[in-house]
């Protein structure tokens, strides 16, 4: 139903911008063979000044579904090619801080070092107690038009998807060297967001980390309630980014954040 109603709205569209033009080429066509009264003269001299940015425009008008599929598919493939160092003489890359903290003179824009430091630390330690080194991390892969056909995903034409997994990770201090695992984790319920159902997910498989894996069209806010052995919870958030998303944002196949 929601298909044979596009179709009528873009043939009425399409119907009203054919009899526009029509009668727009007809006064034109008047007032050539009349040499029309002063206001058609001006009419004329002001359609003669944006005759370019008038093209322009109704040239993007009517081809912008295959404008969109070629934003789209340009996107699609420079998010497959990871993201974009250079272009030319401009670069794009982030400022670099090598394992040493010395920040490389070149291209640092802005990036300085302090050295009091006390308060910044005190707060990550304290974030590493809080989470029994406990932390959601992700994966996220951009899914082709097979997997998205075959797993039945509604889409919009030229929109991209992709298969996100979450799931948990232990901090291992490289100094202590002791690897807990996750024995003393008993569930995780993770939560999404409404468009999941309203609902969340409570996964009780240890051996699997406690992941899982969605499919989505935009970033979106994960949180989380740990529970341990001891009957203790915690709770920490994730926020699931999307490799290529901001590219196809631009080209107009985005989606709205959950």
């Amino acid at each position: 139903m929601t298909t044979e109603m596009d179709t009528l709205r873009l043939c009425a569209r399409k119907f009203v911008w054919t009899i526009l033009s029509f009668v727009l080429c007809l006064l034109i066509l008047w007032g050539l063979l009349t040499d029309g009264p002063r206001w058609f003269i001006w009419l004329v001299e002001a359609l003669s000044k944006l005759a370019w940015p008038g093209a322009v425009i109704a040239f993007a008008f009517l081809f912008r579904e295959p404008i969109a599929l070629a934003l789209s598919h340009s996107a699609r493939k420079l998010a497959e090619a990871g993201p974009i160092r250079k272009f030319g003489p401009v670069e794009f890359d982030a400022p670099t801080v090598t394992p040493d903290g010395h920040i490389q003179s070149d291209g640092s824009r802005g990036l300085s070092a302090k050295e009091d430091v006390s308060s910044i630390r005190d707060f990550r330690h304290q974030i590493y107690l809080d989470q029994r080194n406990i932390f959601i991390v992700h994966e996220a892969r951009l899914m082709n038009d097979k997997e998205v056909s075959a797993f039945g995903l509604e889409t919009q034409s030229g929109q991209m998807h992709w298969e996100v997994k979450v799931e948990l990770d232990r901090h291992i201090s490289p100094q202590r060297k002791e690897f807990k695992g996750m024995e003393d984790i008993e569930s995780v319920e993770y939560y999404f967001g409404d468009a999941w159902g309203k609902q969340s997910f409570v996964s009780k498989d240890r051996h699997g980390l406690f992941a899982m894996k969605t499919f989505v069209y935009a970033p979106f806010l994960c949180v989380a309630e740990i529970t341990f052995s001891d009957q203790t919870k915690i709770k920490t958030f994730r926020y699931v980014d999307l490799p290529g998303y901001k590219l196809g944002r631009i080209s107009g196949n985005g989606g709205a954040g959950g």
